[in-house]
């Protein structure tokens, strides 16, 4: 349900948010991390296809590098869906994705 007189971001103007819809991201939420490929943006969602939950990404830094780095992953098995206000921080992701392990 849509409130009277609300925007969602597309409605406003994507280009306000630092996405861009086709591009991979590591997402850090207040909980754990995700990278993925960005899908789309639906209000306050970011729509990821190809995800992968991260439960333990070691160094932070040696995972920006080296997709291998990961201690522990578990990938989605259908597009996974991040509150804009759940995330600490993102940045472009650009390696392969991880595979599960």
């Amino acid at each position: 349900m849509k409130l009277r007189g609300t925007k969602t971001h597309k409605e406003e103007n994507t280009s306000l948010l630092p996405f861009q819809i086709g591009k991979i991201y590591i997402i850090r939420t207040v909980s754990f991390a995700n990278v993925g490929k960005l899908k789309d943006i639906v209000g306050n969602w970011l729509v990821m296809s190809a995800a992968t939950w991260i439960a333990d990404t070691g160094s932070w830094s040696e995972c920006l590098h080296n997709a291998n780095s990961f201690k522990k992953t578990e990938p989605f098995e259908d597009d996974v869906y991040i509150n804009i206000d759940a995330i600490v921080d993102a940045t472009p992701y650009n390696q392969k994705l991880p595979e599960a392990q």
